[in-house]
């Protein structure tokens, strides 16, 4: 037993002793390793570090470019504020790049091609902002702009460049402590015999975690996802910015919001706050500030201008979030109330429009005294307009809220002929006024005129009807009526009167001119005093005679006997001048007539309107000067217009007869027109006063316009404006 225990002994000895010997072996290769593994991460840091620096002077040096553009596209010179600062900065970064490359046997070559190709590029920087200084604009400018550009690709080839060396001394670096790391299969096997246990219970830990992570990270795609479908759809977008290094985060809706797509641009907060509208951009800093300093900011209205030069209006909340480690980001929430806006200006204007048209439609109702009713054909529920309430004497909604109430105003002599009429399944009737009597509420019966359309919706029919108050219409159409038969007993008398002036009026005439005559052949046998009675009574026959032919004349222009024919005037003109011909060439007078259109007339009565202008020319012609008279066409003017009738103005055409004769005062101008009316008496000039009132009554007759001017001693001008094309 004794044996026993002491070969137990001796055994637990030598694995004792084993076990520290292994101990001490695997603490020896572990602190070699660890040793080695210390060193290799130096160099790794090492690298990062140099990787970090040539980033750094990239992000440096593009600030400076940033800079220097946005100082020379708005000429403000707060951009270049911080120029120097970059400028050290990017000094410092060749620097610190040079301290790495030496600690890293890096070849000292590219790090002086590196200092020589971005002190190129400040001097390039500083040229172009020396001219825009110099006046040159920033159009002039985008050359310089380019080769900018082609400088800075330089910067960042030449960092690639040297970041490629360090990647390449990073992985001769990583085989070397792979080599160096074999671990032998002692170490192996006791590692993972201690660490068995661990591992295993690590593996299905780590595994339990990572499922749940990536279960979770599955959820939180699929709500980044929605929450960016949903800002798209309520026109939203959200940023981040960091105050401590000035980093700004665009959600993708924002850079939407902003006029550009997703990641297309590297965002800046400079960038940021130049599409915020000048007016409104100390009202963002403030806000920001605000929030900086701990206190809570409201909503605020900012306008932003897109890059592509749109106005937008957003809804910007501002709020400060602060991490578990003291991080401060500045968090901004923007909605696009543009849309909104527009929307409501358009509600509010089509508002407007719509009680414009409101009033219109029933000041048209009460002017036109009309009313409506519109009936819906599966209730027969009715809504009428204000106006048919009205027209009814009715002031209570209840009194017209279906169509059986409505028919019970109508009069039942006419409800016979109506039951079909507001059948919404009877289409004959359709767009035909239908007259009938409607009662008021005071009893009195009223004539309306109805017109009815059905209208098809997607829920039903609509039976509309416009109702129209006829009776005072129809009353004027019965007085007018009665108007036209007087009127037709007034003609035939008229027709009477003509043939009595025409045979037995001018029968004594002539019995009265033959028996003067007769006592002219033997005047010597007539006492001398008596001869001058025989010569009143001769004139004042002949004046008589003249008188009845005139009133012929007048009384006949009103029956119109011959249709309108569209005739050259110029013809017209002739046939007056020849008949004219002898009273114009006992006055030695002269015509002259220019070219005049071709219009719808009446001939026969424009040849009697020339006879008479010509003819009155002629009689009051001044005694010492041969008349002269002046026919033309002219343009119509606007004065010319706004003596004729407003639906004729577009198509007139305008005669002037203008003569040379004693003229007359501006003041008898419409009186010279009017019948029986003389300007001089009878022994100066003869005349019975009816010639110029057969021209008005003609040109009335072609829907026309004649007037005058004159002034005593120089003539007179007749104007007529006539109708080009007289339906």
């Amino acid at each position: 037993m004794l044996r026993y225990l002491g070969r137990s002994e001796i055994i637990l000895n030598f694995i004792f002793l084993s076990t520290v010997i292994l101990l001490v072996v695997i603490a020896g290769s572990s602190f070699i390793q660890h040793q080695l593994m210390i060193k290799s991460q130096n160099k790794i840091i090492q690298s990062h570090h140099f990787n970090y620096a040539l980033q750094n002077l990239i992000v440096e040096v593009s600030d400076m470019e940033s800079a220097e553009r946005a100082y020379v596209a708005s000429g403000d010179k707060m951009f270049l504020s911080n120029y120097g600062a970059l400028k050290d900065s990017v000094y410092r970064a060749i620097e610190s790049i040079r301290e790495l490359a030496i600690a890293g046997n890096a070849p000292s070559q590219t790090v002086d091609s590196l200092q020589y190709i971005v002190q190129g590029k400040l001097d390039h920087l500083e040229t172009v902002i020396s001219m825009y200084e110099n006046g040159q604009s920033f159009g002039q400018l985008q050359d310089e702009f380019v080769r900018g550009d082609s400088l800075m690709r330089n910067i960042k080839t030449a960092t690639s460049m040297m970041g490629y060396v360090t990647f390449k001394v990073f992985q001769e670096r990583k085989h070397y402590l792979q080599q160096k790391n074999k671990v032998s299969p002692y170490f192996t096997a006791i590692t993972f015999l201690f660490s068995l246990l661990l591992f295993t219970t690590a593996y299905f830990k780590i595994g339990n975690d990572l499922r749940k992570q990536k279960k979770s990270l599955n959820q939180l795609e699929i709500n980044h996802e929605i929450f960016e479908k949903a800002e798209a759809m309520a026109e939203t977008g959200h940023w981040k910015f960091d105050p401590d290094d000035g980093e700004i985060i665009l959600s993708n809706n924002q850079y939407r919001l902003l006029g550009y797509e997703p990641d297309k641009i590297e965002p800046t907060f400079l960038l940021f706050v130049q599409h915020v509208d000048k007016k409104d951009r100390k009202l963002v800093l403030d806000a920001i500030r605000k929030v900086g300093n701990g206190q809570s900011a409201k909503s605020i209205d900012v306008r932003v201008i897109t890059a592509s030069g749109k106005e937008k209006c957003l809804q910007m909340v501002i709020k400060m979030h602060e991490n578990e480690l003291g991080k401060k980001t500045v968090i901004g929430v923007n909605r696009d109330l543009t849309k909104i806006i527009e929307s409501k200006e358009e509600l509010q204007e089509l508002n407007k429009k719509l009680t414009i048209q409101n009033n219109a439609y029933n000041n048209a109702e009460t002017i036109g005294r009309m009313g409506s009713i519109s009936m819906n054909c599966k209730t027969g529920q009715l809504s009428a307009s204000d106006n048919m309430f009205g027209m009814l004497g009715l002031s209570n909604e209840r009194d017209l809220s279906d169509i059986a109430k409505f028919k019970s105003y109508i009069h039942p002599e006419d409800l016979v002929d109506l039951e079909e009429y507001y059948n919404c399944d009877t289409l004959s009737v359709e767009r035909q006024w239908v007259s009938f009597r409607l009662m008021k509420q005071s009893g009195e019966y009223i004539h309306v005129s109805s017109l009815k359309k059905i209208v098809q919706e997607s829920w039903g029919k609509i039976l509309t009807t416009v109702v129209r108050d006829i009776t005072t219409e129809r009353d004027a159409e019965l007085k007018l009526k009665v108007q036209n038969a007087e009127l037709k007993k007034i003609n035939e008398q008229l027709s009477s009167f003509n043939h009595i002036a025409s045979h037995d009026l001018q029968e004594p005439l002539r019995k009265i001119q033959t028996f003067i005559s007769r006592i002219n052949d033997d005047i010597d046998q007539v006492p001398a005093d008596m001869v001058s009675y025989f010569l009143k009574i001769q004139k004042s026959a002949e004046r008589m005679q003249q008188l009845i032919l005139d009133l012929l004349d007048f009384s006949r222009v009103s029956r119109i006997e011959e249709e309108f024919r569209t005739v050259d005037l110029n013809e017209l003109v002739s046939k007056s001048i020849n008949e004219m011909a002898i009273a114009i060439e006992e006055k030695n007078g002269t015509v002259h007539c220019a070219k005049l259109p071709t219009i719808k007339v009446i001939p026969f009565q424009l040849i009697q309107l020339f006879n008479n202008l010509i003819s009155n020319s002629i009689k009051y012609a001044d005694p010492e000067r041969p008349p002269e008279i002046i026919i033309s066409a002219g343009p119509v003017t606007e004065i010319d217009q706004l003596q004729s009738e407003p639906s004729e103005r577009k198509q007139l055409v305008k005669i002037t007869f203008e003569d040379n004769g004693i003229g007359f005062e501006q003041e008898y101008a419409m009186t010279i027109f009017d019948l029986f009316q003389r300007l001089h008496p009878r022994t100066s000039f003869s005349g019975t006063g009816i010639g110029l009132a057969i021209c008005k009554k003609i040109v009335q007759i072609h829907h026309g316009e004649i007037f005058a001017t004159g002034e005593p001693g120089k003539g007179a001008r007749f104007t007529i404006l006539l109708p080009q094309n007289l339906s």
